[in-house]
């Protein structure tokens, strides 16, 4: 089983949250006792939860499926219920991402530019899958094969077995 975890550049934006949100509370506590303080509270609270779940956040790929774990949720999806391979529209701050959709439609796994070894796990979910599917890569959006450039080794491949023959 192989771990891949988020960079630590976007734990960043969490932790900047809990610090503005943090400093507008003792700001506002100094110079009056309100009530709309344990609204700030509530969100500091939500703020400090979700920089500590995103902490722990991590995908995991063994031969038999990928995992999305953290705190919180826990997406499952096994390799031979991987229905398609498919690039996500992402902001430009993002770059690409890849969503992996299940069969049933109600589980995907968005794998984002913000991982560490991005390449490195798309490749091998790809390829995971694609031996799973006996070298069938209909289901594999073209763009991500260019990403992995798994693309030209199949071209490369099918072209020498049409002059072989």
């Amino acid at each position: 089983m192989k771990r891949f975890i988020f960079k630590r550049k976007i734990h960043i934006a969490n932790v900047m949250s809990v610090l503005i949100i943090l400093s507008i509370f003792f700001i506002i506590n100094m110079i009056d006792n309100r009530p709309e303080n344990y609204i700030l509270i509530l969100f500091v609270s939500i703020a400090a939860f979700n920089l500590i779940n995103s902490f722990f956040a991590c995908y995991e790929v063994n031969n038999e499926r990928l995992v999305l774990k953290s705190l919180t949720k826990k997406i499952s999806i096994d390799l031979t219920d991987i229905q398609c391979i498919v690039e996500q529209p992402a902001g430009k701050l993002v770059g690409r991402s890849i969503g992996v959709l299940a069969k049933d439609n109600h589980r995907k796994i968005l794998i984002t530019a913000w991982t560490k070894n991005y390449e490195e796990l798309i490749d091998v979910v790809v390829k995971k899958y694609i031996d799973m599917k006996h070298d069938n890569i209909d289901n594999v959006d073209v763009r991500v094969l260019e990403l992995i450039k798994y693309k030209k080794e199949v071209v490369t491949n099918s072209l020498a077995d049409t002059f072989r023959k």
